[in-house]
């Protein structure tokens, strides 16, 4: 997806890109047509000049290492990893792509600069300088001089792009502590899916037993895909920004564009409990779906012993409106749930909501 990109003597703001996107599904949102079977999507973009500077900022849906991203990739080519920046001048052949990544030196603050032919594939490339700054392991911002990359005022288009395949890492000596530097060894696939929904603790009041063979969470991932093409829901895996760790789930589904409304729902890992990340992941998938689809109402249950959920779809703003009794029965033990919903009038994308 192309973006407008103006550039004067001096900086003013540009514009921004949002994009809703996670490792396993994403509802009514953009995938970038360069990525690949990897998970690391974009989920948003921006590009701005301030005074002579020019700034660029990512936040992908998983964790990445700037040392396993190649700075002058061939985005044609699907062995590559990359996350870059691609400006050009509209009618002309003007087209230069910017990429993140490690200099030479193992330091940081370097780009990768590439002049590209018309079929984007690479015809020369350099490094420039640029601050490189990263608040946590899924976003990266660098600031450089435009005319580093022979930019100069006028108007152009860019897009982002990424991709995240090629050969798997390689094995680590198994050393405790150590985090592994590529994606695609970091436990947000199946194994720490399965981990969270075999915990019968976790699961207690859960509306269906825990599971008992891996291969279960592949047939969630693979609903969430399809639930996703459908255009009926999304799920987002929640990582923790501090270490990009997996700490669960959450997402709407049951999307009903005639009646304007959806469920929500969510689960986490026993680690995560008490931290505020449910409260957190849900906050932001609501303002994505209010911002994004024309819903008017969200519903969610939990069982009426589960109070801390309770709490948290309480600060949220959900209202709890009755109590289906005896509607759930898991390994013989009946229970109820209760049933929460919130209204479009009554949703406040801060902490403090407005009661009815």
């Amino acid at each position: 997806m192309r973006r407008n990109l103006a550039l004067w003597a001096a900086g003013i703001f540009v514009v921004t890109v949002a994009v809703a996107a996670c490792p396993w599904a994403m509802a009514r949102g953009h995938r970038d047509h360069a990525d690949a079977s990897g998970p690391l999507d974009l989920l948003h973009v921006s590009v701005d000049q301030v005074r002579r500077s020019m700034r660029v900022s990512v936040h992908t849906s998983g964790s990445f290492y700037l040392g396993a991203l190649n700075r002058h990739p061939d985005t044609n080519k699907s062995q590559d990893r990359f996350i870059c920046l691609q400006i050009h001048k509209p009618k002309q052949e003007f087209m230069r792509q910017l990429c993140f990544g490690k200099g030479p030196n193992g330091d940081d603050d370097t780009l990768g600069y590439a002049t590209l032919k018309p079929d984007k594939s690479v015809r020369s490339w350099t490094g420039i300088h640029a601050r490189v700054k990263r608040s946590n392991s899924r976003s990266v911002v660098a600031t450089f001089r435009p005319g580093a990359a022979h930019l100069h005022p006028g108007h152009y288009r860019w897009r982002a792009v990424s991709q995240w395949t090629g050969d798997k890492c390689p094995a680590t000596n198994g050393s405790r502590g150590k985090r592994d530097p590529c994606f695609d060894r970091v436990p947000n696939g199946h194994d720490a899916l399965f981990a969270l929904h075999s915990n019968a603790h976790v699961l207690r009041y859960w509306d269906s037993p825990p599971w008992s063979e891996p291969a279960r969470a592949e047939r969630f991932i693979a609903t969430c895909r399809q639930i996703e093409e459908e255009g009926s829901g999304a799920r987002l895996a929640m990582d923790r920004g501090s270490d990009g760790a997996f700490v669960g789930w959450c997402g709407l589904t049951r999307w009903n564009p005639d009646y304007r409304s959806a469920s929500m729902g969510y689960c986490l890992t026993e680690a995560a409990w008490g931290h505020g990340y449910a409260t957190e992941a849900a906050r932001a998938v609501l303002q994505w779906a209010y911002e994004t689809l024309d819903l008017n109402r969200v519903q969610a249950e939990t069982d009426t012993r589960n109070v801390a959920s309770a709490h948290v779809l309480e600060k949220l703003g959900f209202v709890r409106e009755g109590t289906l009794r005896e509607d759930c029965i898991v390994n013989g033990e009946v229970s109820d749930s209760w049933v929460f919903g919130l209204i479009r009038r009554e949703w406040r994308p801060s902490s403090e909501q407005v009661r009815p």
